[in-house]
């Protein structure tokens, strides 16, 4: 095939244009995300094999690494005390759930008894 370049219009070279500076940001996205990632996250364990799939695969490689070379972190469990301090805050603003046995520190519990007395 003999392609004569000088002779290529205007909005070609607009689109090569664009099609390499979107190649070029997906390689910068994908190496900056790649090396800031921890090696325990990256699939495959390594990650060299990311760097060769993204280089030779062009556009289709940072997009593959992007959506499938990495796992997701794990998760951290709340703690479990967390609910009793929530419990112990609603309890103080809303005073204690009519029927239980204790009241919060500082409820008073005089709003609940006037309610009920006029009634």
């Amino acid at each position: 095939m003999n392609l004569d370049v000088p002779s290529l219009s205007g909005t070609v070279w607009v689109l090569i244009g664009i099609v390499l500076a979107v190649q070029t940001l997906l390689l910068v996205i994908g190496f900056v995300v790649l090396v800031r990632a921890p090696t325990e996250r990256v699939q495959f364990g390594r990650k060299w094999p990311w760097v060769l799939i993204m280089l030779c695969l062009n556009m289709i490689g940072p997009i593959l690494f992007l959506v499938a070379g990495r796992r997701p972190a794990p998760v951290a469990d709340a703690p479990v005390a967390a609910s009793s301090h929530v419990a112990s805050t609603v309890a103080s603003l809303y005073g204690a759930r009519p029927g239980s046995s204790s009241a919060a520190p500082g409820a008073t519990g005089a709003s609940g008894s006037s309610d009920e007395a006029q009634r």
